[in-house]
C-alpha cells in the first residue's frame, strides 16, 4: 500500500492568526465576503481554525429592524397626504416594501386599489363619433378622441379596419432612372430649379440617392475664394465683363456675395450732365 498509495502528508498552511491578521490590515479587508472573494485560502483558514479571530477582525453586522411600522406608515401617509400606492412607492420606497411584504392588509386599508370602471366607449359610441364630420384618418382620431382610439384598438381592432382602414402607400414613381430623365429632358441645371419644379423628384433624390443629386446638380464651385480668384486672375475691372465672361462666378457673387461685389468690382457712379 505504502508503495501504491502512498500517503500524502498535507503540508502545514501558511496562514496562521499572524499572517491573516496581517492581510485584513494591510490590504484593508472590511467583510468577510471580501475575505472571501479575494484570498479564498485565508477565509477557509480563519473559518474553520480562527472563527474567534473571524469575530474580531471582521465582526458580522447585526442589521437593525425596520423603522416602518404599522404606526409610522400610517402617520406617514396621513401627514403627506399619500393617495395611491404608486406614490407611497415613489417618495417612500422604503415605506412602501415594508407595508407590501409585511402589512398588505395596512395597504388595502390606507390606499386601495381602485377597480377601474368600465369604459363608456362602446362600438356604438365610437362609430358615432368617426360619423360626424372631419374624422376620416386614424391619426385625426387618436389626436381628438385618444380614448375613443384606444379602446377601438384594443378591444375593437375590426371595427377600426371597418371605420378608419389604413391606407396603402403607393411606391413611389421617382427612381434614378426617372429623375435622372426629367433632368435631362427639361434641361434642369441646379438643385433650386428641381425642388420648385418637381418636389417630390427633389425629396426622393436627397433621400435614397445622394450621389446621383451629385453626378447630376452639383454644388456651385464658386466661392468667395474662387470669385476673387477668377478676378484677380482674368483681370476682370467690371460687373458687366464678369457676367459676361464668367456668368456663375457673376451669378453666385450676385446671389450670396453681394458684399463680395461691392469690394472687387464697386459701381461706378453714372456722370452727371450739366
Amino acid at each position: 500500500l505504502d508503495e501504491l498509495l502512498p500517503v500524502k502528508v498535507r503540508t502545514p498552511s501558511n496562514w496562521t492568526e499572524e499572517t491573516i491578521r496581517a492581510l485584513v490590515d494591510e490590504q484593508g479587508i472590511t467583510s468577510r465576503k471580501q475575505l472571501q472573494r479575494e484570498h479564498p485560502g485565508a477565509y477557509e483558514a480563519a473559518h474553520t481554525r480562527y472563527p474567534d479571530l473571524l469575530d474580531e477582525l471582521l465582526p458580522v453586522k447585526v442589521r437593525t429592524p425596520s423603522k416602518w411600522t404599522e404606526e409610522t406608515i400610517r402617520a406617514l401617509v396621513d401627514e403627506q397626504g399619500i393617495t395611491s400606492r404608486g406614490q407611497l412607492d415613489r417618495e417612500h420606497p422604503g415605506a412602501y416594501e415594508a407595508a407590501h411584504t409585511r402589512y398588505p392588509d395596512l395597504l388595502d386599508e390606507l390606499l386601495p386599489v381602485k377597480v377601474r370602471t368600465p369604459s363608456k366607449l362602446t362600438e356604438e359610441t365610437i362609430c358615432a363619433m368617426v360619423d360626424k364630420p372631419g374624422i376620416f384618418a386614424r391619426g385625426l382620431r387618436c389626436v381628438e378622441h385618444p380614448g375613443a382610439y384606444e379602446a377601438a384598438r384594443m378591444r375593437y381592432p375590426d371595427l377600426l379596419d371597418e371605420l378608419l382602414p389604413v391606407k396603402v402607400r403607393t411606391p413611389s414613381k421617382w427612381t434614378e432612372e426617372t429623375i435622372r430623365a426629367v433632368v435631362d429632358e427639361q434641361g434642369i441645371t441646379s438643385r433650386k430649379q428641381l425642388q420648385r419644379e418637381h418636389s417630390g423628384a427633389y425629396k426622393t433624390a436627397l433621400k435614397r440617392y445622394p450621389d446621383l443629386l451629385d453626378d447630376l446638380l452639383r454644388r456651385s464651385k464658386w466661392t468667395e475664394d474662387t470669385i476673387r480668384a477668377v478676378v484677380d486672375e482674368q483681370g476682370i475691372t467690371s460687373r458687366t465683363q464678369l457676367q459676361r465672361a464668367n456668368p456663375g462666378a457673376y451669378a453666385a457673387a450676385r446671389s450670396r456675395y453681394s458684399d463680395l461685389l461691392d469690394e472687387l468690382l464697386p459701381k461706378k457712379n453714372a456722370a452727371i450732365w450739366t
